[in-house]
């Protein structure tokens, strides 16, 4: 139950079984029902060293085709030979013992003990132990391909999830790339602001796609990195040349799962542009600061944008939001996050949404 992995198995169930039988010689052979063929994933021996097992009429073929676990020595071998029910294979044995491992009806392989030198190393008493513990060895190695079956099938899916992740990204970015080259035509600063609104939006997106394939956990990503990333873009897409911003990033070691991590970062994306854009024209005379908190309490994620700029005037409610970006991050919030937001004016603007992530 502790081994790590089908070898590992092998080698317990062999040690196990040498405290009550000599595995000097020893081997397991696996039955795939689809090919009706015989593998040998694991042998010990003597005189023998080989890695596929032989096909054919063998005496291990013999006891899983007959149900029938076998004890023989050189004489009864020899029979079954004239008979022509088994060929000769290998090195010739001074005695043979072999045990079907079967689950329900269903056989899955077989375990083998053997001597070159001792025709009387095993007896009746040896048969009946091995038989009497096949159903256990049997459900262990049945248990432990299950295992790596599944662990193999998540691996795959876990390298098409990456893969994904990094086309998505490479296609938002292509997107990117397009529209920045668009926008080098367009003289209209109305227009110009709508696409680089766009772009900001796509990069936001591209980003949490480009951290998912980087991530060891496909479900969840580390924002800390995201919103580092995110903040530098942006600031690099706005920033006034007459105006530092300094930036406070206040984000603990908290992961978001991918169905939350998108909107999450669009709602961020689209306050922090406000910010950059709006809350600090050049009469503004106040050290410009943007701070960006995400925390996660008593089951709820909280994300806190806020900025010590002129502030948003009294007049203009969430409720009755005219501009596509509030409108957005409102309706990310609402629909996509099913929280709360809550706005602020006090000494500038600061938005506080509550969401829970479970």
């Amino acid at each position: 139950h502790n081994t790590n992995d089908l070898n590992d198995l092998f080698k317990s169930i062999r040690l196990n079984l040498h405290t009550i039988i000599d595995t000097s010689n020893f081997f397991i052979a696996l039955y795939n029902k689809k090919t009706k063929k015989l593998s040998l994933p694991y042998m010990v021996d003597e005189k023998i060293q080989i890695s596929k097992f032989p096909q054919g009429k063998t005496l291990t073929e013999y006891i899983i085709r007959n149900d029938k676990p076998l004890l023989l020595r050189e004489s009864d071998m020899d029979e079954l030979i004239q008979r022509g029910e088994v060929g000769i294979v290998g090195v010739p044995a001074k005695v043979w013992l072999g045990v079907p491992l079967k689950i329900g009806n269903e056989f899955i392989g077989a375990v083998v003990v053997q001597s070159y030198s001792d025709p009387s190393l095993y007896s009746d008493e040896h048969l009946e132990t091995l038989k009497f513990i096949s159903g256990q060895i049997a459900m262990a190695i049945e248990k432990k391909r299950i295992e790596e079956q599944i662990i193999t099938s998540l691996k795959e899916k876990e390298t098409l999830l990456k893969e994904i992740h990094h086309r998505v990204k490479n296609n938002l970015q292509i997107i990117y790339s397009l529209l920045n080259l668009q926008s080098k035509s367009i003289t209209d600063e109305k227009i110009l602001s709508i696409f680089k609104e766009s772009q900001t939006r796509i990069k936001s997106m591209a980003l949490i796609h480009e951290n998912l394939y980087q991530s060891p956990e496909l479900s969840k990503i580390s924002f800390t990195g995201y919103a580092q990333r995110l903040i530098k873009n942006l600031y690099r897409v706005y920033k006034s040349d007459n105006k530092k911003i300094s930036f406070k990033l206040n984000v603990t070691n908290i992961h978001i799962a991918i169905n939350y991590a998108i909107p999450l970062g669009l709602i961020m994306n689209e306050l922090i542009s406000n910010s950059l854009k709006y809350a600090f024209p050049e009469t503004c005379s106040k050290k410009a600061e943007i701070s960006i908190t995400l925390d996660h309490k008593d089951k709820k994620t909280i994300m806190v944008v806020s900025d010590n700029g002129i502030g948003i005037p009294e007049n203009i409610s969430l409720k009755k939001i005219k501009t596509l970006g509030l409108y957005l991050v409102s309706i990310l919030v609402k629909d996509q996050l099913n929280g709360s937001i809550r706005l602020f004016r006090k000494r500038g603007t600061k938005y506080r949404i509550c969401f829970n992530d479970n």
